[in-house]
């Protein structure tokens, strides 16, 4: 009988041809649609849930409030830690992390010589020790307790000591030279981090580098001002602590220890670890991940699931009006109401599976393009997840009784005598009233996610193509130096150096290929809001601080940037390098004055 059954199936599937494309791709580019959103939305929910303290972890934020501003940070400053550590006491450890770019060399073992190769690292962060005991390592050599105990010691992940070494083992007592002066030896050696983690550390190393790495001047400014605020501060809460609670006593040493403007313009929050990935706002951020989107993407996929699910039970019971026939000679020849039954739900039952096949197989295909578009990193593993799974076969029973219901539990009700003269009286129009309501609201759905989709695309085009005011394309752009947010607050370039720039510029320009060449602190659009600025409206009180950017007198016409009024940079001035200054149209506006001239 099951032979049968899978003959007349086949046979069924290759002569309606048209009726099983449309079905199976349908459900299959629905099924390949959700299981894509779903893997991504469980992605997002999995960030930082990997830290077995991850509940008692908080982050601390800054708001401030000044000259009627309110603007909210991830940052505080470095003695808000030193100082809760030694006033609070529901907090059971506090570290400090201060992410940057490194710029490291090698040094050999044996003969204490340097690599001739320099190399910049990502992901470099100088941390307090006690960060072991507030963050999951996992550490493959080395002992946590131990690690960054001497600020000389080093703790970096699997893929950096793989790529430098060879292996963890290896790396184990090698040293390097940090930013070509400062030797930092492997204390340590940790599992590379996941990829659900707001934190991409790669190397750690001690904090008192924050302090060193910079002149005295600036070290002891770091040291002691409450306003500058780049570092990230976690604290482990003890059991039983109520972040409120401790949000009161930071507000209260904040202020018995800073000064006036912080205790006026500054309060500290606490934000929990795992509310940092998707419930994150802050000013002057780039951060896109959000809640809203995870439930805006949900909705999607479950209407398309919905739309898809529609779309093969209404084709499916459109279809077995046309067997009616075939039920009346079964019938004629035996078949009992119960056998018809279980055939048409496994015929049902055989289309989904075939579905759930080809939607997968689609899925793994297309993998690399979806790691591509979401910048994630999915594996097949992924696709195979037990809650996935579950689901799945949820989706899979609901889905192929719903198709095939109504086959066998009305069409298996015709009379064969009145089937097989091709008499259906009003039985043909019943459940008609259902499948036209279906049918209003599957396109109406399909109508608003058509329409959803125009305008995104729009608004993503509109962000692609609209003029920035400078040449973005065909730019190549060379770091000189290791990016610190500390390099806003002094140092810079000498004469010696300087004169290493001007002749490397000078060699480059000589290239046909090069049009121009300029030097910059930092990028367009990328320049540190670190300047305190007054003008006749605008007092030092009013703390109104503009991002400042130094550049050359190339630089506006390499990034072919229009003057609305005013002059270049100019060699004939001979103040310009010291006292003027260019101004786009936004500052014109901040600054209170009525137009370019």
């Amino acid at each position: 009988m099951i032979a049968n059954w899978i003959q007349l199936w086949l046979r069924n599937l290759l002569r309606f041809k048209l009726y099983t494309i449309i079905n199976v791709s349908g459900l299959s580019l629905g099924i390949f649609a959700v299981v894509a959103i779903f893997v991504y939305v469980t992605d997002e929910l999995k960030y930082d849930r990997f830290h077995e303290n991850g509940g008692s972890i908080y982050r601390i934020n800054t708001l401030t409030h000044f000259d009627g501003n309110e603007d909210s940070y991830f940052t505080t400053s470095a003695p808000l830690a030193e100082n809760a550590v030694a006033n609070i006491e529901g907090l059971e450890a506090v570290a400090r992390l201060f992410g940057r770019q490194a710029s490291i060399q090698l040094i050999d073992t044996k003969t204490g010589s340097l690599s001739e190769d320099k190399f910049r690292e990502e992901n470099f962060f100088l941390t307090d020790p006690s960060v072991f005991k507030i963050f999951s390592f996992e550490f493959i050599m080395g002992d946590p307790e131990l690690a960054l105990k001497d600020p000389a010691g080093l703790v970096i992940n699997r893929e950096i000591a793989e790529k430098y070494f060879g292996s963890p083992e290896a790396a184990m007592g090698r040293d390097i030279l940090f930013e070509g002066e400062r030797s930092l030896t492997i204390s340590g050696v940790i599992e590379n981090y996941p990829h659900q983690s707001h934190l991409a550390i790669k190397m750690l190393a001690h904090f008192e580098h924050y302090y060193t790495e910079e002149t005295p001047e600036t070290a002891q400014y770091l040291r002691t001002d409450w306003l500058y605020n780049p570092l990230l501060t976690y604290v482990l809460l003890k059991q039983g602590r109520r972040p409120s609670a401790v949000e009161v006593e930071l507000n209260a040493l904040k202020n018995r220890l800073a000064d006036e403007r912080v205790v006026k313009g500054v309060t500290y929050t606490l934000q929990s670890l795992h509310d940092i990935h998707l419930h994150s706002n802050f000013s002057f951020t780039e951060q896109a991940n959000n809640m809203q989107d995870v439930y805006i993407l949900s909705s999607i996929g479950l209407l398309i699931l919905l739309l898809a699910c529609i779309n093969f039970v209404n084709l499916s019971n459109a279809h077995s009006l046309k067997r009616a026939k075939e039920i009346g000679v079964r019938k004629v020849l035996g078949a009992q109401k119960k056998s018809l039954i279980t055939q048409f739900l496994c015929e049902s039952s055989a289309l989904v599976f075939l579905s759930f096949i080809i939607a997968f197989g689609l899925l793994i295909a297309a993998l690399s393009l979806i790691n591509q578009i979401t910048n994630k990193h999915f594996t097949v593993a992924d696709l195979f997840s037990a809650n996935l799974l579950i689901g799945l076969y949820i989706l899979f029973v609901v889905t192929a009784f719903l198709a095939g219901l109504y086959p066998s539990f009305y069409a298996t009700r015709f009379q064969p005598a009145v089937v097989l003269k091709g008499i259906l009286g009003h039985r043909h129009t019943e459940g008609f009233l259902l499948r036209k309501t279906l049918m209003v609201f599957q396109f109406t759905v399909s109508m608003a996610l058509v329409v959803m989709g125009i305008v995104f695309y729009q608004q993503m085009n509109f962000v692609k193509v609209k003029p920035l005011g400078f040449q973005r394309d065909h730019m190549l752009t060379i770091p000189l130096f290791s990016d610190t947010p500390n390099s806003i607050l002094g140092g810079g370039v000498d004469g010696p150096l300087r004169a290493r720039m001007n002749t490397f510029e000078t060699e480059v320009i000589k290239r046909s290929q090069i049009e121009a060449v300029s030097v910059s602190s930092a990028l367009p659009g990328a320049g540190a809001v670190n300047a305190l600025v007054q003008t006749e409206k605008i007092k030092p009180g009013d703390n109104v601080f503009v991002a400042v950017t130094a550049v050359d007198y190339d630089f506006l016409e390499t990034y072919k940037m229009e003057l609305l009024a005013g002059r270049n940079f100019s060699k004939d001035y001979g103040t310009d390098h010291l006292q003027a200054f260019i101004v786009n149209e936004q500052a014109v506006k901040a600054l209170g004055w009525n137009n370019p001239n």
